[in-house]
Formats: structure tokens, sequence, C-alpha cells
């Protein structure tokens, strides 16, 4: 049968919180914030980093560039794709055209490829007719414009024959698809040579396996990077970036902390309050319910709002704030769509780190004053 003295003590709990909205506030307030910060730099560094495998799946597994003193220099088509094709563990090899150029609101990353591996062209994209584009969300200049000025080698004006889906924002915001002769002349890149060479290989752990033999089969100095190696540079620097967004409000949040610390000092652990339940009859069961039903009708609701502002922050769709903070981007942020993989125990995880250390504090000092006799808990403390 339900006691229903515990029914009356959980009253109890409850009105004393009411009692003192100053504290609730203060206390719900810190808790939110401390819980969402953190909160939402860590679910942002695992969405962007689940955004980032996810689009790295389908990129090549290595890419050589041919080198020089002064940097990237193009690669032949037909000499390049017949000495990397005789590597074992090839699986396919194509090369690529792509540059950064000039755009109407800044520098815009121009792609596009040409496949010529023994007829196969799988990998080759569809690309726009001669004069024509297809566009990322960032290189519009507005909905009604139907032209693209490009500035590299030679400055031309394609038209706009689509726009890019917004939900690849991530990797393709800034990205303009043209035409291989378009890119070209564009790119200032003579017939028969290519920026770099994609291949992919039978099996994933391959990848380092032949670069030796890779760059033994050009006759030229080579830079050559795997999927692995960029997944692991975009997951560093995530990291960082969102280890650094965290940094900066460490003094915010000590503020919050002293301010709330301040105002609830005489309330947590009170030894007169523990003192008058006793006299009412209490137990020291009943007294450690009774924060503890305290502590956790503040801490829940605070612990889920500052999960639920994080989750929010991150996951609507479309965010474009990261973007902005995070990675400089100014007016042209991409709307990002995340990856939610893994969030429920992240959330889990940050709501015990912030919940079980409250309580800790909050129940300790409790039950070493509830564990006194009535009449020393009224010594040296007053209403």
């Amino acid at each position: 049968m339900k006691n229903p003295m515990s029914d009356s003590r959980l009253i109890w709990s409850v009105r004393d919180v009411m009692r003192r909205p100053l504290e609730w506030f203060l206390l719900t307030a810190a808790l939110t914030l401390i819980t969402a910060i953190p909160a939402t730099a860590l679910l942002l560094v695992q969405g962007l980093t689940g955004a980032a495998t996810s689009i790295l799946a389908d990129s090549p597994s290595l890419v050589i560039r041919k080198i020089d003193p002064t940097g990237w220099e193009p690669v032949p088509v037909e000499q390049s794709l017949k000495a990397v094709g005789s590597v074992p563990g090839v699986l396919r090899a194509y090369t690529r055209i792509w540059g950064v150029v000039g755009g109407p609101k800044g520098p815009l990353t121009v792609v596009t490829a040409i496949s010529t591996p023994s007829g196969d062209h799988s990998a080759t994209p569809a690309h726009p007719k001669r004069g024509k584009v297809l566009i990322g969300p960032g290189a519009a200049t507005g909905s009604t414009v139907s032209q693209l000025t490009l500035n590299g080698q030679t400055t031309q004006t394609f038209q706009i024959d689509g726009v890019i889906n917004p939900k690849s924002a991530m990797a393709s915001h800034d990205l303009v698809v043209l035409n291989p002769l378009d890119a070209r002349r564009l790119l200032g890149l003579p017939d028969g040579y290519a920026s770099d060479i994609a291949i992919d290989v039978f099996h994933a752990g391959e990848e380092t396996a032949i670069i030796p033999d890779l760059a033994e089969a050009l006759p030229w100095p080579v830079r050559i990077t795997t999927r692995s190696e960029n997944l692991k540079f975009l997951s560093g620097s995530y990291a960082r970036r969102g280890g650094i967004a965290i940094i900066a409000t460490i003094p915010a949040l000590v503020a919050i902390c002293l301010l709330v610390a301040a105002t609830i000092r005489e309330q947590l652990g009170s030894r007169f309050e523990v003192g008058l339940l006793k006299a009412f009859g209490w137990t020291t069961a009943d007294i450690v319910r009774h924060f503890l039903f305290r502590a956790l009708f503040i801490g829940l609701p605070a612990v889920c709002l500052g999960m639920l502002i994080a989750y929010a922050s991150v996951f609507s769709p479309g965010v474009q704030w990261p973007g902005i903070l995070l990675f400089g981007w100014q007016g042209r942020a991409p709307a990002l769509y995340l990856n939610m993989g893994g969030t429920l125990l992240t959330l889990l995880q940050i709501a015990a780190l912030t919940l079980l250390p409250y309580l800790i504090a909050t129940l300790v000092p409790v039950l070493k004053v509830a564990t006194a006799d009535t009449h020393t808990c009224f010594e040296g403390d007053g209403p």
C-alpha cells in the first residue's frame, strides 16, 4: 500500500522550492547553461564528423597531385592513368579538373571531371552544357539572377542551369560545376592535362599499402593523400573548434556558478532547517529524501531544457550559426543538415556528468548535518 506520508513529503519538497523563487531561477538558469553549452559543442563536433564521414565515403580512396618547388602542377592525363593503372590494387583511376576562382561574393571552387580508365566512365558526373553551370547555394547571388561571372585565367559569364540541393551544402556550398572545356579555359589548363588523379582501391586497408608503388610508378614528384587522412584532419579541426567554443564560455560559467553559490549558500544543508525537520519527527532518511526531491525538482527540468536547447541549436534543419561562428563564413554561411547518429548516448552522458555532481554537492553537506542530533542542529544557527 502506498505511504501517504511519502506523498506529503514530496509536496513539502516542491513547496519548499517554490518558496525560494530566486534560488530556483538562478539554479535552473545555471544548470541549463552548464548543460547546453558543452552539449552544443559536443553535438556539433559529432554531427559535423558524421556528415564529413558520409561525404568522404563517396570520395576517392587516394588523390595524387604533381608537385614542384613552386607548388602544384597539372598532370598529363594519358601518361598518368597508364602509370597508375599498372599498379596492383588499383580498382579505378580517373583524372579531375578543379580549382578556385573569383566569384561575385568571393572565392568559389569550380569542379568537373574527366574519366578515361579503359573506357570506364562510371566515375564521371553529369556535366552541364557549354556555357552553363550548376551552382551550390553559396554561389547564388539572388533568386532572380540567371547568370554567374567567374574570374580565373579568363573572365567568363555563364548561364545558371540549376542549384545543387541545399541538404548537401556542407560539401557543395561554394561549388560551381562546369563543362570540362569551360573549366579548362577558366583555369588555364592545356588540353590533355588535369588537376589531379583520383584512385579507388579494392579494399580500404590497401590505401596506405599501395602509396609507395604509386609514387614509384609516376615519373615526377607527387603528393598522395588518403581518404582516412582527410577524415582525420576534418575530425581534428572540428574537435579543436568545438573545444575553443567551450573554453570561451568558461569565465561566464564560473561567474554564474559563483552567483548561484552565494545565493543558496545558507539554504543547502541549513543546520536550522534540518533541526526543525527533526523536531517535527522526520528521520535522517526523510530529510535526505526531502533534499533529493528538491534537487531533482530543480535539476531534472534544467538539464532536460539544456539538452533540448543544444539539440535544437545543432540539428535544426538548415542551421547556419556554426558556419558563421566557428568556420568564418561571412554572409554565405552554409545551411547544415547534420547527421544525428549517436545523439541519444551523447545527451545521456552529458546529463549524467551535469546532474550527478550537482546532486552530490547538494546531498553531501545535508547528509553530514542530518546524522547529527536535533540539539546539535540548533547550535550556532537560527532562522
